[in-house]
């Protein structure tokens, strides 16, 4: 169970959620927190459970699951609800996971009370005991700093991916579960490359030329990737096939045989 869930600041000005009514709005961010509680990757509480919790008629919840589901807020399959998208605007850094945490919790008991049972045999607290005690609570401050650097910098991957996804969501078509990893891998070298602009450049250019597919805006960033250039409205574009010319072969007087290009 989580004690707290993301609230995007794009909700402001997110189309979609302005088009809920207000007890369908209430009804999403429920569902949001029904979704931290449950922890469990976007997966909500089953239907009467839902009902109970958010204390609805289960018609009414039914038809608001309904809205939603059209928004692309929820999805449903055989009975069980879950939120889209759930675990890419909620990412769980792998040091907070429970058994990451467990692992954390019995290293630092297993510490003090060997620390404790140090200070009981010895009687006294000599200065070499004093020294390694502060060399090792500078080495964990050290290393809980770092834990948290990479905390920050798994954080502000896991929000600029998000915001990539919701780019080409908002500019060119809803992402399918398949085409995800062949996305992210794209995605990552740009990010690699240190170019991860060029990826809403190229989502721009294929909206202008109503190219609304994954398979165009690849294209036109792996073409820039091996080029060395960001996308341009001119060029950077899947080439066009090669027209081949037709051959005709024939006889010379002299009984050799020569292609000819129609």
């Amino acid at each position: 169970m989580k004690p707290w869930v993301k609230l995007w600041t794009e909700i402001l000005h997110d189309r979609k959620m302005h088009q809920l009514t207000d007890r369908q709005f209430r009804v999403c961010l429920n569902l949001f927190a029904m979704a931290g509680i449950v922890d469990d990757d976007g997966e909500l509480m089953p239907f009467d459970d839902m009902a109970f919790q958010l204390r609805m008629d289960p018609a009414d919840l039914l038809s608001d699951l309904h809205v939603l589901r059209k928004a692309n807020i929820v999805d449903e399959q055989d009975g069980e609800w879950w939120l889209v998208h759930y675990e890419f605007r909620q990412p769980q850094p792998p040091s907070a996971k429970p058994a990451a945490v467990l692992v954390r919790v019995h290293k630092h008991r297993a510490k003090l009370k060997a620390e404790r049972n140090a200070l009981r045999n010895d009687g006294v607290t000599s200065v070499t005991t004093l020294q390694k005690s502060v060399t090792s609570v500078t080495t964990e401050i050290r290393e809980e700093e770092k834990r948290e650097e990479e905390m920050r910098a798994t954080a502000e991957v896991d929000i600029a991916w998000a915001a990539a996804v919701k780019f080409f969501q908002d500019n060119i078509s809803l992402i399918s579960s398949s085409m995800l990893p062949d996305m992210l891998d794209v995605w990552s070298m740009l990010e690699v490359n240190d170019c991860a602009g060029w990826w809403n450049q190229a989502i721009a250019i294929a909206a202008a030329r109503n190219k609304r597919n994954w398979a165009y805006v690849r294209t036109v960033l792996q073409n820039c990737l091996s080029e060395g250039h960001p996308p341009q409205s001119n060029g950077s574009g899947p080439k066009p096939r090669a027209r081949r010319s037709a051959v005709t072969k024939i006889q010379l007087p002299d009984g050799s045989i020569q292609d000819v290009k129609q």
